[in-house]
């Protein structure tokens, strides 16, 4: 009741919110600073490290001149940006299109006070360089000084730049800088992140430093994609000085025990990590997996109740209070008898863009090499392992239901191979094309609409066809036949599985549809399938609904894909299983607790 919605105002920044909404690019991508010759004229692209696709925004600060420069970009010569939004005409971008220069930079005109955003038709190439870091100030052994400068009686100490070069890669980096102290060996202290050249941080003494004691400083570049390089320098002391420094009297976080540098714990037992710290004031705890924040471990003890694969990793422990943060020596933890995931954080595609990708290799796996194992390919891959990454705070726990089949000689074991979906474009993606003619569709009853020429399903399914696939076949000892090769998702990943094994039926034997999301474009799926669906021969589908939230939608459309199966010549309970679940919602926490069935459907012995 603030706001008037029908306000131009109103609209015009609502257009913006959804503009942002829909490109990752303009909400999390990095930002790359381009200077123009017009001072007024401010340009910058924002590229998001998984997708890889760039934009380039301009905006025109003059009040009363049209102003007109070259825009630096990542693109080569050649290549073409489209308008994406006008200022002008916010509901209508129009048809300008940028060509990039010999030098791949674009020319750009915008009026006074206008501003646009282009992004570009293709995706940048993967970097082939290897990514590497050099600490270029301070130098090797040096002796820091400071100064001090009064200002209105108070005090302030100089501080001194800890600067990085980066070279290699493809400029979509961070470099997080720390401090060690001789006194403190395996400890180090975080000074910074900087996610921009020039990668430096601006650093003064903390205040509990001893006089005289050596300090190192070190560099970590990350590409946030799995690659990484260090650079260090040591012998560092500082000079006397008169200047104080940080809260007096103030202690930094010492961490006084820490985990044992190896931990082995087995899958189904918990996993305990403890730390011990001091400081002044109130500490603060958080654990980091693999360098990423453990959701709601916050702690000086982290626990597991029931270890399994996805707890396999590198863990570290920041403490932090008001006098700065401390991060402890890593402790690997693997976890024995869950199988192990291996990740490709930003797995490349000439069809779709990067996403991770996350395989999981049954018990057994390393210990038999002669055994080759069924593929199972699951749509939504940080929903199907790890509560920490998966929508709403809860897996499938995929790993864990196959440890119990094997266990219970249900299935001989299977790779899992967990395919990302890349958020905004996750509807486009799992939509089948080929099943829709008219130029909208809707994904709920009375809900949003996308248009048809939106969808990307085709180029989803190619991806994983000829891209994914040869990959994994290549890389694991897989059994590549359609035989045992199988798909599986939930939702609008139960359409795209179906999807699959009609347009792929020589690839895909299995397919698993767990709470299909029938109602995208009014049930258009279930008529595509009437005339596409394969013969019944080396093929095997297994469908669920239940009868709460958004699944109480599905029984009438299912009932009626029920009759397409019976009329293609599937048989109920062989080589077709529709289960019911009275009072299952759709969510994982449902999807969890029935996994095991559609498991034991595709990859029973």
């Amino acid at each position: 009741d603030k706001f008037d919605e029908q306000h131009p105002f109103y609209q015009f920044f609502a257009r913006l919110g959804a503009l942002r909404a829909g490109h990752v690019a303009l909400r999390i991508g990095a930002m790359i600073p381009r200077l123009t010759s017009e001072p007024g004229l401010f340009a910058f692209s924002r590229i998001e490290r998984n997708e890889r696709v760039e934009y380039v925004v301009a905006l025109n600060n003059s009040r009363s001149a049209t102003l007109t420069a070259t825009v630096a970009t990542c693109q080569p010569a050649g290549a073409t940006l489209q308008r994406i939004f006008d200022s002008r005409t916010p509901d209508a971008p129009g048809e300008e299109t940028l060509v990039t220069d010999g030098t791949g930079a674009v020319r750009v005109a915008l009026a006074p006070l206008q501003f646009a955003v282009w992004r570009a038709s293709v995706t940048l190439p993967v970097p082939t360089t290897r990514l590497q870091v050099a600490l270029v100030t301070p130098a090797e052994g040096a002796s820091l000084s400071f100064k001090a400068k009064e200002t209105d009686g108070q005090t302030f100490p100089s501080r001194r730049e800890i600067r990085a070069e980066v070279t290699g890669g493809d400029g979509l980096a961070e470099v997080t800088f720390v401090m060690t102290r001789a006194s403190r060996p395996g400890q180090f202290e975080l000074l910074g992140t900087d996610d921009a050249a020039p990668y430096r941080v601006l650093w003064s003494p903390p205040a509990d430093l001893a006089p005289g004691e050596e300090v190192a400083f070190i560099a970590t570049v990350n590409d946030l994609r799995g690659h990484q390089a260090v650079a260090r320098v040591g012998g560092l002391t500082v000079a006397p000085s008169k200047a104080s420094f940080g809260i007096p009297n103030a202690k930094s976080p010492r961490i006084v025990t820490v985990p044992p540098a190896a931990v082995n714990v087995a899958a189904g037992t918990a996993l305990t990590l403890s730390v011990q710290a001091e400081g002044s004031g109130a500490l603060e705890y958080q654990w980091l997996l693999d360098d990423e924040k453990i959701p709601g471990a916050t702690a000086a003890t982290y626990t597991v109740r029931q270890a399994a694969a996805t707890q396999t990793g590198s863990y570290r422990v920041l403490v932090h209070n008001l006098a700065g943060t401390t991060i402890s020596a890593i402790t690997a933890v693997i976890v024995t008898g869950g199988g192990r995931i291996e990740k490709q954080v930003a797995f490349p595609s000439r069809l779709v863009a990067p996403r991770q990708v996350d395989v999981w290799l049954p018990p057994g796996y390393d210990e038999n090499s002669s055994e080759r194992y069924p593929v199972l390919y699951m749509h939504d891959g940080q929903n199907i392992f790890d509560p920490s990454l998966s929508y709403g705070g809860t897996a499938w726990e995929v790993d864990r239901a196959m440890c119990r089949l094997m266990q219970a000689g249900k299935t001989r074991g299977a790779i899992i191979v967990g395919v990302w979906n890349t958020g905004m474009g996750r509807f486009p993606e799992y939509m089948p094309k080929k099943a829709v003619s008219s130029e909208t569709l809707s994904l709920f009853p009375k809900g949003p609409t996308m248009p048809t020429a939106a969808i990307t399903s085709d180029a989803y399914l190619k991806f994983l066809v000829t891209e994914l696939k040869p990959f994994v076949d290549r890389t694991y000892r897989t059994r590549p036949e359609a035989a045992h090769t199988s798909v599986m998702g939930s939702s609008m990943g139960g359409l795209i599985s179906a999807y699959a094994l009609a347009e792929y039926p020589a690839v895909f034997g299995g397919a698993g549809c767990v709470s299909t999301h029938w109602p995208a474009g009014e049930g258009a799926v279930i008529d595509y399938l009437a005339k596409t669906l394969p013969a019944p021969a080396g093929h095997r589908i297994y469908f669920d609904y239940g009868t709460a939230t958004l699944d109480a939608l599905y029984e009438p459309h299912q009932l009626r894909m029920d009759e397409v199966m019976r009329k293609a010549g599937y048989v109920e309970n062989e080589n077709w299983l529709t289960r019911k679940f009275p009072g299952a919602e759709h969510s994982e926490k449902s999807w969890r607790e029935r996994v095991e069935i559609p498991l034991t459907f595709l990859l029973g012995r």
